[in-house]
């Protein structure tokens, strides 16, 4: 992405944190990037357009993308790749809202603000969250065919399973304020347990 965009993106998305859509205003987007008006709008056509491509970078593009393929060989080895890839991306992302002197809560107050703002933005989270089940339901039926899991568990279950832990843990944690480092060890210590009950 071009610097003067990548620059614009990031202070942007610190404003939308800190305060309401309706809050922000260009001349503080303009202020704080140190970019004249005739280069956002070279970039972006409206303040909703440049909104609407934050919220995609930020709640879509990054925490979704890898650098390299995760581990499928076997279950085991791709949920404890997962969650190392997973804690890597939320780390930047926490350093990029850390800067934007806030805490987590601003970053899921701005994703409820989303939903309310951008008609497909809920419809786009759900197709992520689809496609995240898809993948652990691949891997499980894989593990489950080589002979590597037994469980009368449906491999959808399974995959909830793993998904659904993540996400509440994750969510635990910030609400009590506990160290990112000390939730992954605690979830993948759950895992481990849980992969042990349905290994064969």
């Amino acid at each position: 992405m071009n610097e003067s965009k990548l620059k614009i993106f990031h202070v942007a998305f610190s404003l939308f944190l800190q305060k309401s859509f309706k809050e922000v205003t260009m001349n503080e987007i303009l202020e704080k990037s140190g970019l004249s008006r005739g280069t956002f709008y070279y970039y972006f056509k409206s303040k909703e357009e440049l909104y609407a491509e934050v919220i995609d970078a930020f709640f879509i593009t990054i925490p979704t993308s890898t650098q390299k393929p995760l581990n499928d060989s076997s279950l085991y080895d791709f949920y404890h790749d997962y969650l190392d890839h997973a804690a890597q991306t939320f780390a930047k992302l926490g350093e990029t809202i850390a800067e934007a002197d806030v805490d987590v809560f601003s970053y899921f107050s701005l994703s409820f603000d989303a939903m309310k703002r951008l008609p497909d933005f809920r419809n786009k989270m759900k197709l992520i969250s689809d496609e995240i089940i898809q993948i652990w339901i691949h891997i499980i039926r894989s593990a489950r065919e080589k002979g590597e899991i037994s469980s009368e568990m449906t491999d959808e279950q399974i995959a909830c399973f793993f998904k659904f832990t993540m996400e509440g843990m994750g969510m635990k944690s910030k609400l009590e304020g506990k160290p990112s480092a000390e939730n992954d060890r605690e979830l993948i210590d759950l895992w481990d347990h849980f992969y042990s009950q349905i290994k064969a």
